[in-house]
């Protein structure tokens, strides 16, 4: 039953979402925006939805793991998945010190919230990994290596194809370096993300359309969305970056897709 209505909600919230940033893409200055739902206010919803879509997912990922014994090979995936959302958790919380109780109007241009996020990609790719690596050993017919190696390695240069055209205008933009490293170092962590995600969906076609399917084409979604909204908000910086619509849908679609791929998985270790 949970399964069941998970779905429907996940779809409202996005929908939701949509309808509460699209407009403001079209039509930034009608009064709804003007004068209700102002740039602050909007930049307070979002900020509490993000950190609620991460605290879920971290929450999920760290009671799937709990599920494995200790010694299974599936826990340390997860703990890892854990830990990388608890880092993006914190980084959140930071830029919310900073918007809301040190009334910047801006991100600086390298915080402690970086040191978070960047950090967090670390025990992200290592979960990837070691997915694969579970999965490939758990006897199941999900392709050969050699057919996984192509996969990564079609993958690896079609992204890298896309990342030459989309960051090579932010890696020689007229900025200090530290702000076009971090800009080019988002969108790169983001994207190296999809070549073992890419594989991963490869294998969960195996299980298509049981729910090992479900939450890994969710979680393909999640890094397709904020990769997107790390390539724009570099685009888009040094401007006001924490009130572009289009970024932060993208990063709330991003988070909401994960969440809703953490949700699952715990739903198909519980049912």
């Amino acid at each position: 039953m949970k399964r069941i209505w998970l779905r429907p909600v996940a779809v409202g919230l996005v929908v939701l979402a949509c309808a509460v940033y699209l407009p403001k893409v079209y039509w930034p200055e009608e009064a709804f925006y003007l004068e209700i739902l102002t740039a602050r206010r909007l930049q307070l919803a979002g900020t509490i939805a993000k950190l609620l879509c991460l605290c879920s997912a971290a929450a999920f990922s760290f009671l799937s793991a709990t599920k494995f014994e200790k010694g299974q090979p599936a826990r340390l995936p997860w703990l890892l998945v854990a830990s990388w959302l608890l880092l993006w958790t914190a980084g959140y919380v930071c830029l919310a010190v900073f918007a809301f109780a040190m009334g910047a109007r801006t991100a600086p241009a390298f915080s402690v919230a970086d040191y978070l996020f960047l950090a967090g990609y670390a025990p992200l790719f290592a979960a990837q990994l070691k997915f694969i690596f579970v999965y490939r050993a758990s006897g199941f017919p999900i392709g050969s290596a050699k057919e996984h190696i192509s996969i990564a390695v079609a993958a690896t240069a079609a992204i890298g194809v896309a990342a030459y055209v989309l960051l090579l205008p932010i890696a020689t933009v007229d900025l200090p370096w530290i702000e076009r490293f971090t800009n080019v170092a988002y969108a790169l962590g983001d994207l190296v993300a999809l070549v073992p995600t890419v594989v991963m969906i490869r294998i969960a076609l195996a299980f298509r359309p049981g729910a090992v399917w479900a939450v890994w084409a969710a979680l393909l979604l999640g890094f397709l969305f904020t990769s997107g909204a790390d390539i724009v908000a570099a685009y888009v910086w040094p401007g006001d970056v924490w009130s572009d619509p289009r970024s932060h849908l993208m990063y709330l679609l991003g988070y909401l897709f994960v969440a809703f791929g953490t949700k699952l998985q715990y739903e198909l270790l519980t049912k």
